[in-house]
């Protein structure tokens, strides 16, 4: 009995020990999911840079006009960027100016904004 009970506090006391596992790092320009948002919800890029798109299963991303980002409408511009649920890419803008997206899923608080300068 004494060596059960050992077994199950050495088993409890090993399983509350810290993790050393270090999370994951990315480019700065690296855009992740989180719950129901996009980590970070803006960012603000040069002309010519790139921008990482790392997506959790259950998220897409889908890039709408500034109204419809405005008003929840989850409907693409034509053309535009867009990654399937679970996939990663990179998205080169351009245009300086600034660019929305959404996980058409998880409107209305999955969104994001790319500003763009020269």
């Amino acid at each position: 009995m004494k060596y059960l009970l050992f077994l199950v506090y050495f088993l409890l006391i090993l399983s509350c020990s810290n993790n050393n596992e270090k999370p994951k790092k990315y480019h700065p320009n690296t855009i992740t999911t989180s719950t129901h948002d996009f980590v970070p919800s803006e960012i603000n890029i040069s002309l010519g840079d790139t921008v990482f798109f790392v997506l959790g299963p259950s998220h897409d991303i889908k890039e709408v006009s500034e109204i419809n980002f405005s008003k929840n409408i989850p409907y693409p511009i034509e053309d535009g960027f867009n990654i399937g649920f679970g996939n990663s890419s990179f998205f080169v803008p351009n245009e300086a100016k600034t660019y929305y997206f959404i996980c058409a899923t998880h409107l209305p608080q999955m969104k994001l904004r790319v500003n763009v300068k020269k």
